[in-house]
């Protein structure tokens, strides 16, 4: 295969990664602030910014592209996309697991629940 359908094929890859980090986000994270909305007091740091800052994880497959499009060795560029995507895309779904994870929120929120 040569290097220009290669690294097409690696930022179709990459984008795929990148796409889905902030498509879990925009369908789990709202439903979170609606389970915790009762209790913003006990909200930690983390899971505020995480509840105020989320939507702009839209932005991540933009950035891989650029990164892609202007990485300046092109036979690595593919390389460089996919390995962006792969990093961001488990940053963020870890941060989004850290932040809505404190035991003390899920206990709240199961106790008011009741």
């Amino acid at each position: 295969m040569d290097t220009r359908r290669k690294n097409i094929v690696l930022l179709i890859i990459a984008l795929t990664l990148a796409i889905l980090a902030p498509a879990a986000m925009l369908f789990f994270v709202p439903s979170f602030i609606a389970m915790f909305s009762d209790f913003p007091e006990l909200w930690p740091l983390r899971t505020k910014v995480l509840f105020s800052y989320y939507q702009y994880t839209v932005l991540i497959p933009l950035l891989v592209a650029l990164v892609w499009y202007f990485w300046p060795n092109k036979a690595f560029r593919g390389r460089a996309a996919i390995g962006l995507a792969s990093v961001i895309s488990v940053a963020v779904i870890a941060f989004c697991y850290w932040s809505i994870a404190p035991s003390e929120l899920v206990l709240e929120a199961i106790r008011r629940s009741n």
